[in-house]
């Protein structure tokens, strides 16, 4: 107990004797561990900065990018290695999965981040060696170090805003399969395009779209996020108590309980689910229409397959974003749709986190909650195992499944 004996001993030859009167020895021992703990754990958070530094005034690069499932990918080199970062216009910072193995990151502290269905973690921060992300060096860049989220197998990272928020300019072209970034302000001024005016919150920008005919809401534009469009479910709710409810109710095109979207801390609460038919979603004076989209427990967001028609400029000293798109005019059919059932980790296993009643899935006997134990003779033990199943389309699968109640049986549907 020498540790008790030196902290008395402190807070007797430097507290008034006044003040040793109405304090006891445990108690004065009890207050400084608590102050000496503060003091530590303050030092330890780590708050978000953009003091990282770039190699290049004045300058314009064309980065080769690839894509995958949709999301935009750029190579980054630390050393001589180089690694695949995913461009996340939805993570304030960027990050490191905890398997990737990059030599001379230097521990810099913790931080509290959200993810996208506003779970909040507390993850280590790191420094990264310099890395070149095109010929541009990038000294000190703080990432977080998170584990990998399912369907990332093959990335390393991510690149996240705060790219931008430091002062670059960019440009995403998923056709010609470039990322143009710049410090120049101007470069970007004369093209032409469907510009929204954009804020931060969370250090991401959130443009205002409008779903509804008469209804417009802040939604996270997430490069992230592979959807299109997805509403949150408290935004529907505001909407259907403001706009025509008949014309409302021939976009919905069905309802469920369920839970579908999966972020970097686990999947989506239980909830209502409704199936949406947009009839017209409004990016400025741009229209997208038939865009199929689901209500979700988290926020809003506008994701990676808007690159699918036209490229996007970010310019972070006009806090605007420009989608130019491929085709011209002032509107595209989107058309796309959704899969009839979802599947989500529940506890590390492989579960049914949504099915439509109105599927073949469904149809079959997949019922929500059921996990996956088996795909025709291979054990299924956690939810990667069954990312990694090699499915061919068009070929019919038994699955073995155990039910909410503990109930086994075996459902065989066609991928």
């Amino acid at each position: 107990m020498l540790w008790r004996f030196l902290i008395i001993s402190y807070l007797c030859n430097h507290t008034p004797s006044a003040m040793i009167k109405r304090i006891t020895t445990e108690a004065a021992a009890l207050i400084l561990l608590l102050l000496l703990w503060s003091a530590d754990a303050s030092a330890q958070q780590y708050h978000y900065k953009l003091n990282f530094s770039l190699s290049a005034e004045d300058f314009a690069d064309t980065i080769t990018i690839s894509v995958d499932q949709g999301r935009v990918y750029v190579p980054v080199t630390i050393g001589e290695h180089t690694y695949r970062f995913m461009l996340d216009t939805g993570a304030g910072m960027g990050g490191v999965y905890t398997d990737t193995r990059i030599n001379g990151m230097k521990p810099i502290g913790h931080i509290t981040s959200h993810d996208a269905n506003g779970r909040s973690h507390t993850t280590q921060v790191v420094s990264l060696p310099p890395l070149q992300l095109g010929n541009l060096t990038v000294r000190d860049y703080h990432v977080n170090v998170i584990d990998r989220p399912p369907g990332a197998k093959n990335a390393d990272g991510i690149v996240g805003f705060d790219i931008f928020n430091k002062g670059l300019l960019g440009k995403i072209d998923v056709r010609q399969k470039h990322l143009i970034l710049t410090d120049r302000k101007t470069l970007f001024r004369n093209e032409p395009g469907y510009a929204s005016r954009y804020r931060l919150n969370r250090h991401v920008p959130h443009v205002t779209i409008s779903p509804f005919e008469g209804f417009n809401e802040n939604v996270r534009f997430d490069t992230g996020d592979r959807e299109f469009y997805s509403i949150s479910h408290k935004a529907f709710e505001h909407a259907s108590q403001s706009v025509d409810r008949r014309l409302l109710d021939t976009q919905i095109e069905g309802r469920t309980f369920g839970c579908l979207r999966i972020s970097h801390y686990g999947a989506e609460t239980n909830d209502e689910v409704v199936a949406l038919c947009l009839s017209g979603l409004q990016w400025g004076n741009f229209r997208f229409s038939k865009v199929r989209a689901l209500t979700t427990q988290g926020n809003s967001t506008i994701g990676a397959a808007l690159l699918a028609y036209g490229s996007v400029i970010i310019n972070p000293f006009r806090r605007r974003l420009i989608f130019q798109p491929f085709d011209g005019g002032n509107g595209a059919v989107v058309g796309n749709n959704l899969p009839d059932i979802y599947y989500i980790p529940d506890h590390g296993r492989a579960a049914v986190g949504l099915v439509w009643e109105y599927s073949e899935a469904y149809q079959r006997g997949f019922r929500q909650g059921d996990i996956i134990e088996r795909i025709n003779n291979t054990p299924i033990n956690d939810f990667r195992q069954f990312l990694a199943y090699p499915f061919i389309i068009g070929q019919s699968y038994t699955y073995t499944v155990r039910d909410k109640w503990g109930h086994t049986k075996q459902v065989r549907l066609t991928k």
